[in-house]
């Protein structure tokens, strides 16, 4: 599909007559600016280009014009967008919100009321439970989907690997839902009705890498034993981090309220708020290791190592650097090994010694 998106984003535009607003993240909830006549989209970081991944388009070789009638990205996203440089495409910058529950919903009120005012697309204020609901089931149908994709591929590795299911995760927010529910159904059914060959043996681990794009990279890990279940990586399945009842008669409160305990990006939530909404729940899944992978421009790697300021029951955590590792455990000193692909086969062997805390 990526390599038709201009063209299918712009007959997509053309059709329907809505306005499609470009997000370099998911810092803002998507159904309610669906339900305002937009289409809100991921740019996309898979760009039909088979063996490489481009950052928002941020080169001058992009194909014109894009499609779009607003950008929009965060106040503190690391990958602020040039294509206003390039093609005069309006750009919005996004506020942000503070902790969850209540307070943050107070917030992510005011904030989405802004975009849409300033915008011209309408008042919050005026949102109807119905036109809601209407904007808000295809996106969850998809992420339904999507989830269930990555839920066979956590017990059926061998029928995706790493850099296609990226692609899928991408697809599915980079494209209007109502494009890719069928495909994502498809492959859904697929995967269910395809029988794997591979033996549940492999190490559990969640893999940290914001600015990591190499997913290649992630079949080479799996190779040497361990299992990717999840990831905080941008772009990746903490983007379908989000649950409501779609026939609640109070569904604007049920979003805001869900979605303010997204661990998002850390460059909108603060360590500790992260690491208590994502990394303190990993045991409940069966995880106790987590790979970080920083890539060469990486500008968070404070955030990434001040989770070793926790006690030893949390996860382990080992660092991934661009020419070598740092394997890192609690409370033992870290121990660093020369990168290379013996490398995951040491941390493997390792690991089928370790005993993880489990008070």
């Amino acid at each position: 599909m990526f390599s038709e998106y201009i063209p299918t984003i712009s007959s997509y535009r053309e059709q329907t007559g809505r306005k499609i607003f470009a997000f370099t993240c998911d810092c803002l909830p998507f159904e309610v600016i669906a339900a305002f006549n937009a289409t809100p989209l991921k740019i996309p970081f898979t760009c039909a280009q088979t063996d490489q991944h481009t950052t928002a388009f941020s080169t001058t070789d992009i194909p014109a014009p894009l499609p779009y009638d607003l950008v929009v990205y965060h106040e503190n996203c690391p990958v602020r967008p040039s294509i206003h440089d390039i093609q005069n495409i309006p750009t919005y910058c996004c506020g942000t919100f503070h902790g969850y529950g209540e307070d943050a919903s107070i917030e992510l009120h005011e904030l989405l009321g802004t975009l849409l005012r300033e915008n011209d697309l309408g008042d919050i204020e005026l949102l109807q439970n119905e036109s809601l609901q209407n904007a808000a089931s295809p996106i969850d149908a998809v992420r339904k989907l999507v989830r269930g994709i990555c839920g066979l591929r956590r017990d059926k590795p061998d029928l995706l690997s790493n850099k296609d299911l990226f692609t899928v995760l991408d697809a599915a927010v980079c494209f209007p839902p109502e494009l890719v529910q069928n495909k994502l159904q498809i492959l859904l059914d697929a995967m269910n009705n395809e029988p794997s060959r591979c033996q549940d043996t492999h190490i559990p681990v969640l893999i940290n890498g914001w600015s990591f794009l190499d997913f290649s990279l992630l079949d080479d890990i799996e190779d040497e034993g361990l299992i990717i279940i999840e990831d905080d990586i941008c772009g990746g399945r903490r983007q379908f981090d989000l649950s409501f009842n779609l026939a609640s008669g109070y569904l604007y409160y049920e979003i805001l309220n869900s979605f303010s305990y997204k661990p998002l990006c850390p460059s909108i939530r603060p360590s500790k708020e992260r690491y208590d909404l994502l990394y303190t729940l990993l045991r409940n899944h069966g995880i106790y290791t987590v790979l970080f992978l920083p890539g060469p421009d990486d500008n968070i790697r404070s955030h990434r190592l001040s989770f070793s300021e926790k006690n030893s029951c949390g996860p382990e955590l080992i660092l991934l650097l661009p020419i070598q590792i740092i394997f890192f455990m609690w409370p033992e000193n870290m121990r660093v090994i020369h990168y290379s692909k013996n490398a995951f086969a040491h941390i493997t062997r390792r690991y089928r010694h370790y005993q993880p805390c489990t008070q």
